[in-house]
């Protein structure tokens, strides 16, 4: 009996001295857990812009913004203008992810978006971009974000070009009547108001605008203002110029695919959003400086810059604000809501009377 206790007694000693020597024993070192990489995006973006634009120089410290801002972690590949696609391709192709970007503007899928009207330079509406930014937040940015959902496509913001609307011509434009007659190059909603006033109207790329100056093809061609004229070379062939017409400058926007805008983590859209709500200010400002410099360029050329009566701006204004509004609603009820929402937002601030 005694020897079997102190059996007992030494197998529970050497399995306690064994746990307690071998915990205190060193243990092997688990293997060291390497850092998870940080999710990198690479994406190519098109626009409809070419360097040394002001809206080009304000896209590209976009990208640059965009890629500090985020640590490196999105870094975006600007094309200008044709070097992937034109213009009118880009909507479809960020929607399919041949490109996950784009910068464009809505005058090039008013079939697709009609929604887009009043984005791309609408004469007779307001003309800050004080009041642009306000109409967007009011509830058109929200009609447009839906819109361009159901071509799988997040559209971020606009983008604006600059102050005022302006046409640029190889004969003189001195009253609404002398545009009776006339051939003018542009696109929609503009064309809509110069067809209403008596002129006939074409679409070419903006690439081959300067050849019809040149050989007389059309007779006046609407690109915003000084600055993208001089820069084209069209203030060459073209030595008339109405500097401002009433109206919306016109805007451009950035579109995001929307399988890519939606794995993109919440902090990074943040910083897509911020960055590119500056940089349309900012592109607003260098468009500014620019259309001043670009300006005594013209004059020095010969050049002659005319300004219409206001009696003249006035009639252009009811003319687009009624037949030409009413008109582009006719068309289509998803623009009919676009139009409907512009009337109450432009009687709101006394621009227009009550209809």
């Amino acid at each position: 009996m005694v020897k079997t206790k102190v059996l007992v007694g030494g197998l529970v000693m050497c399995l306690l001295g064994s746990f307690l020597f071998g915990a205190c024993a060193p243990q092997p070192a688990e293997a060291p857990v390497a850092p998870q990489a940080p999710q990198l995006y690479k994406w190519r973006c098109q626009s409809t812009d070419t360097l040394p634009q002001p809206a080009a120089r304000a896209q590209v410290e976009f990208i640059e913004n965009v890629k500090t801002a985020s640590n490196g972690a999105i870094d975006i590949t600007w094309y200008p203008a044709g070097q992937l696609m034109t213009g009118t391709e880009i909507l479809k192709s960020v929607g399919e992810e041949v490109i996950e970007m784009g910068m464009s503007t809505g005058g090039y899928n008013l079939g697709t978006v009609p929604e887009w009207n009043l984005e791309n330079s609408l004469i007779g509406s307001f003309i800050s971009l004080r009041d642009g930014a306000a109409f967007w937040e009011g509830g058109y940015l929200d009609l447009l974000r839906k819109a361009c959902a159901k071509q799988n496509v997040y559209y971020v913001w606009m983008f604006n070009y600059s102050v005022g609307v302006g046409l640029i011509s190889r004969v003189p434009i001195r009253s609404i009547e002398d545009f009776k007659g006339l051939t003018i190059r542009t696109i929609s909603p503009q064309a809509e108001v110069y067809e209403a006033l008596g002129a006939k109207t074409v679409y070419v790329p903006g690439e081959e605008v300067y050849t019809g100056l040149q050989l007389g093809t059309f007779d006046a061609a609407t690109w915003t203002r000084e600055s993208s004229w001089v820069q084209r070379g069209w203030h060459e062939a073209a030595k008339y110029a109405i500097a401002e017409i009433p109206g919306w400058p016109g805007a451009a926007h950035l579109i995001i695919n929307m399988d890519v805008w939606k794995a993109l983590p919440d902090n990074l859209k943040v910083i897509i959003d911020q960055c590119w709500r500056a940089t349309t200010f900012k592109g607003s400002v260098y468009e500014q400086e620019d259309n001043l410099k670009a300006h005594k360029i013209m004059e020095e050329a010969g050049c002659e810059f005319i300004t219409l009566s206001p009696e003249d701006n006035e009639k252009i204004q009811e003319i687009a604000s009624t037949i030409v509004w009413d008109m582009m609603a006719a068309k289509d009820p998803k623009a009919a809501e676009a139009i409907q929402m512009l009337r109450e937002f432009m009687t709101e601030r006394g621009y227009i009377p009550a209809k």
